[in-house]
């Protein structure tokens, strides 16, 4: 007993070719996704540590109420800002000090910049920026 009708030619080399090209397309689909989706842990990791590193630098300063004392664990003066690459080596730390002190509290404003270094040029980071008031003796 045949269950088939007698048509035993099978699929085409047109169909395969279709079948094909639109199994790779959907593919192709899901490989972008995941490309962009790594792209985007990355950055997003290196956010993350940047404000990790903004809070370790923001309790050095209210460890260390002297300019002096920065300079002991690694703060240096260099190009109108104070930087540590040795504490932070995979960081550039930038902190701006404001020329005004509120004589009555004893609070001087300070700008925190943290930067990734980067290796690679096609993945630039934003630096993370806070502002803290920094009690000095």
């Amino acid at each position: 007993m045949n269950r088939y009708s007698g048509n035993e030619k099978g699929m085409s080399l047109i169909e395969i070719l279709a079948a094909i090209v639109l199994l790779s397309i959907v593919i192709f689909s899901f490989y972008a996704f995941f490309i962009n989706s790594a792209t985007y842990t990355t950055i997003n990791k290196k956010k993350l540590t940047a404000v990790d590193t903004a809070e370790l630098v923001v309790s050095d300063l209210r460890e260390n109420k002297t300019y002096r004392q920065l300079n002991v664990i690694g703060y240096h003066l260099e190009n109108g800002y104070y930087t540590n690459s040795t504490r932070y080596a995979g960081y550039l730390i930038n902190l701006t000090l404001s020329n005004v002190e509120d004589v009555e509290s004893g609070l001087q404003e300070v700008r925190i910049e943290v930067l990734a270094k980067d290796t690679k040029q096609e993945n630039k980071s934003v630096p993370f920026i806070t502002e803290i008031y920094w009690e000095t003796e």
